[in-house]
């Protein structure tokens, strides 16, 4: 996950599947060297820290729908057959 951006050491393994027709992915190459990688400090260390008995901040949850709403457009593929 670290070499796609993601704060995490865990490796993962993805299984693509292929169409006879359609030329076979070998290899995914990283999309970040190891200089770039991200740290869970460095994505997250910048928030504020909530003791026990404290609220989070209230969140506009409008935002978050609109954004969900717009992700969905991005996520959905057509595949033929």
């Amino acid at each position: 996950a670290s070499d796609y951006g993601v704060p995490q050491n865990r490796v993962r393994v993805v299984f693509i599947g292929c169409r006879n027709d359609q030329k076979m992915i070998t290899e995914i190459p990283a999309t970040v060297t190891n200089g770039e990688k991200v740290t869970i400090s460095e994505a997250i260390g910048d928030l504020n820290y909530i003791n026990i008995g404290e609220h989070p901040l209230d969140y506009d949850d409008n935002y978050f729908l609109k954004f969900k709403e717009t992700k969905k457009g991005t996520i959905r593929r057509t595949v033929d057959g």
